[in-house]
């Protein structure tokens, strides 16, 4: 009897031993060690990730509302590989069945999200925005351009430069929509995206059949998109008067010709109303004196003139 009885206090005290363990080890643990459940990532439908895909309408990332034009898609260009403003771009594609209406959109990097070290602390500065303010569909050569509503039209596209043109002359250039005519300006500006060149051949240019062969043999070689350069110098390095591109003794009509036809000016003159003047891309300048696209850790949102998500992405 005694032993069952001494056997029964062994047991409790090793119990109360195990329940005195366990209250010290819950207080003495560091907090940090504890499991935290909420701590673990959550994932909600219309996330984007580093897709650049459009978030689900109606859905919300980080409590901002996403926009109901899902159809624009997000890429960074070369956004990670320079500094220069004026040659950083994105670019944003319409994928959808509608147009979507870009004016106003906010571009937005993610500064925010990001540390920096400032003495022996570490500090958040407020990310860097960019809106995307009206263009014209053409660049027009007085150097006043009408300006619109930058509409981006199903399977088009905006090239989203973060700095300004570099060159002022001879035209006036603001955001712009490429168009048959605007090959002429990769001869005086430079576009680090690149421009298209759809000019009209030039020996197919309205007039040439009755031009004299002499004439009709230079226009066949030139190249499209090119404005020819008018008395400067000839093969053999003298100035010449009346040469076109270095070559001399062409007609004085033939000349008048091709100052009429082969420019941007006169390109406007005779195809600004042809059917298939306009182009598809845009060419859309945010006036950003610095680069707002870091190498790396950077997230790039985009944001409708409602301040609704539209898309995200991610490098």
């Amino acid at each position: 009897m005694r032993k069952t009885y001494e056997k029964g206090s062994f047991i409790e005290w090793l119990l109360m031993l195990f329940a005195i363990t366990i209250v010290i080890f819950a207080i003495l643990i560091p907090k940090t060690a504890r499991l935290n459940l909420t701590a673990w990532p959550s994932f909600s439908p219309g996330s984007t990730g580093n897709t650049g895909v459009a978030p689900t309408s109606g859905s919300q990332i980080q409590g901002v509302p996403v926009s109901s034009s899902g159809s624009i898609r997000l890429s960074t260009g070369n956004a990670r590989y320079t500094i220069q403003p004026y040659e950083e771009y994105i670019t944003l594609e319409n994928h959808g069945q509608t147009s979507v209406d870009i004016t106003r959109w906010r571009l937005e990097n993610g500064k925010s999200s990001r540390t920096y070290a400032q003495g022996s602390q570490y500090v958040r500065y407020a990310s860097d925005v960019g809106i995307i303010s009206k263009g014209a569909k053409v660049i027009s050569p007085s150097g006043i351009s009408k300006l619109e509503n930058i509409i981006l039209k199903p399977n088009e596209r905006a090239i989203v430069t973060t700095g300004s043109p570099q060159n002022i002359s001879p035209y006036t250039i603001v955001s712009f929509k490429e168009n048959l005519c605007s090959g002429y300006l990769s001869e005086k500006y430079n576009f680090p995206s690149g421009i298209g060149k759809s000019c009209v051949w030039p020996n197919t240019e309205p007039g040439v059949k009755s031009l004299d062969s002499t004439c009709k043999k230079y226009v066949a070689s030139l190249r499209p998109c090119h404005t020819p350069q008018f008395d400067g110098k000839d093969r053999q390095g003298d100035f010449c008067s009346g040469c076109v591109d270095g070559i001399v003794g062409l007609p004085s009509m033939c000349v008048s010709f091709i100052k009429n036809h082969y420019s941007y000016p006169g390109c406007l003159s005779y195809h600004q109303g042809d059917q298939n003047f306009e182009g598809s891309t845009w060419h859309v300048y945010l006036y950003r004196p610095w680069e707002m696209w870091a190498e790396s850790d950077e997230t790039l949102s985009l944001y409708d003139s409602q301040g609704n998500l539209v898309t995200q992405t991610s490098y």
